[in-house]
């Protein structure tokens, strides 16, 4: 049961075994920000698709990331936010940008 409130994003890789330790350093490199908490397989590790794929010996690598409706949503969570989704597009766009690098 969580207690309190959720971390703005959680970076699950299934315990470190769905993707490799570069890549997973990078990600969290590139999400961590003074705006938003990242937290790394807790509470949420990574879905069946995460566990099922990741394999990063055969350089097949999964990463789920979960993230709180309110980055992208109003204070109601019913009304989609530009703003906010906005500065969530940015702060991933940058990431996928440093995977995209590491993968080269």
């Amino acid at each position: 049961i969580q207690q309190g409130k959720f971390p703005d994003l959680i970076l699950g890789d299934a315990d470190e075994t769905a993707a490799s330790k570069a890549l997973v350093e990078t990600t969290l490199k590139n999400l961590d920000s003074d705006v938003y908490h990242v937290n790394h397989n807790h509470p949420f590790k990574g879905g069946a698709i995460t566990r099922t794929f990741g394999r990063p010996s055969q350089q097949q690598h999964a990463l789920q990331l979960e993230m709180c409706k309110v980055h992208y949503m109003d204070d109601t969570e019913t009304r989609y936010d530009e703003a906010r989704a906005n500065h969530m597009r940015s702060l991933l766009q940058k990431t996928f940008n440093a995977l995209i690098k590491e993968l080269q």
